[in-house]
């Protein structure tokens, strides 16, 4: 859950894909409540204006300034690669270029978090990734790799080394098909 105000007094709660408006209005807040709260906004905008990426950068305009799908969808392509999948550090912990399982998940994840539908699916960013998938690039004995052997190649945090760490292998997750998983849901 996370909350935005576009405006005194009303705060846009975004939950499961819905947005709930809860209008607090000025006669049920108290001044410093608003002030607070405003400031609080306002502090947050000028870091995510001040430091994120692009894509984050698109990611909270859409979230919390009318901004629109297909300009974050623009600036995940950049991130996609001609096979179909994700790479260039889309996952800012590994900045591997080259297109992985995981990485390609993570765009899958912000697709449905800006609301992308079964409708959608012969937008290009979306039949690149069916493309990658279809591939069975990194994919073995019924699941995808966790890392690939190129990460090692590229600034990228300890989990994201190549082979994964053995105490990866003991979690279930490594044999749910994610990629595949999130873009048939």
């Amino acid at each position: 859950d996370y909350y935005a105000s576009r405006g005194l007094g009303d705060v846009y709660k975004r939950q499961n894909q819905g947005i709930q408006i809860i209008f607090l209005g000025e006669k049920h807040m108290k001044e410093e409540e608003k002030e607070a709260f405003d400031n609080a906004y306002h502090r947050a905008r000028r870091f995510v204006y001040k430091n994120a990426r692009p894509l984050e950068l698109a990611k909270w305009q859409y979230h919390f300034e009318d901004g629109s799908r297909e300009a974050v969808l623009d600036t995940l392509a950049c991130y996609q690669n001609t096979d179909g999948g994700f790479g260039y550090g889309l996952e800012p912990d590994y900045w591997n270029p080259h297109s992985s399982p995981s990485q390609t998940y993570e765009a899958t994840e912000i697709i449905w978090e800006i609301g992308m539908e079964r409708e959608d699916a012969d937008h290009p960013v979306i039949q690149g990734i069916l493309e990658y998938l279809s591939s069975g690039k990194e994919f073995e004995d019924n699941s995808w790799a966790h890392t690939i052997d190129t990460n090692n190649n590229y600034p990228h945090a300890d989990w994201w080394h190549y082979p994964y760490a053995s105490w990866w292998e003991d979690l279930s997750l490594i044999h749910i098909s994610e990629p595949t998983r999130r873009v048939v849901i």
